[in-house]
């Protein structure tokens, strides 16, 4: 099986993301900056990343996080770093199935520390169009959708889910 869907390739090799050389730098440099909000629990865009569990009751939210935020840490560091260290590479690699998943979930953080800062909420679901980073979000989605496609049809070439 060899097929192409949108900015992914899926081949027996795996997932390569179809990216020009420009893009791959950009994508790791928004990478790196990820970790940086990550590594920075005061930056807004944390409660934007990790929202009260219990908004009505501050103490079991508070415990929540205190027993949660480091695993949810490591893994978005985890993924930013997968961006960061891999993507640029000249040819791109093919990612492990567990991999593409990584960098999926990495392209949704990207993705939603955008939004903050673009103002994008389910109450304003459109960010300005003359906005440089509306660009970028969007970029981001179509990269993002295009792995969730490429999963999918990688479940469906090797059986893994269900015939209707």
């Amino acid at each position: 099986m060899s097929v192409s869907i949108g900015a992914v390739h899926l081949d027996q090799n795996g997932f390569t993301l179809l990216l020009e050389e420009h893009e791959r730098a950009i994508l790791s440099d928004l990478a790196v900056q990820l970790i940086e909000v990550l590594e920075d629990p005061t930056d807004p865009v944390s409660e934007r990343l990790y929202p009260d569990a219990y908004p009505e009751d501050a103490e079991a939210s508070a415990e929540f996080r205190r027993l949660t935020r480091g695993d949810l840490d490591d893994a978005r560091i985890h993924g930013a770093r997968l961006l960061a260290d891999t993507i640029p590479a000249d040819p791109a690699p093919a990612l492990s199935r567990a991999d593409a998943e990584t960098v999926m979930r990495a392209l949704g953080d990207l993705r939603q520390v955008l939004a903050e800062r673009l103002s994008i909420t389910t109450q304003t679901p459109e960010a300005d169009p003359e906005e440089p980073l509306t660009g970028l979000y969007d970029w981001l989605g179509y990269i993002q959708e295009s792995l969730v496609l490429a999963l999918v049809r990688g479940d469906e070439e090797s059986g893994r889910l269900a015939k209707s």
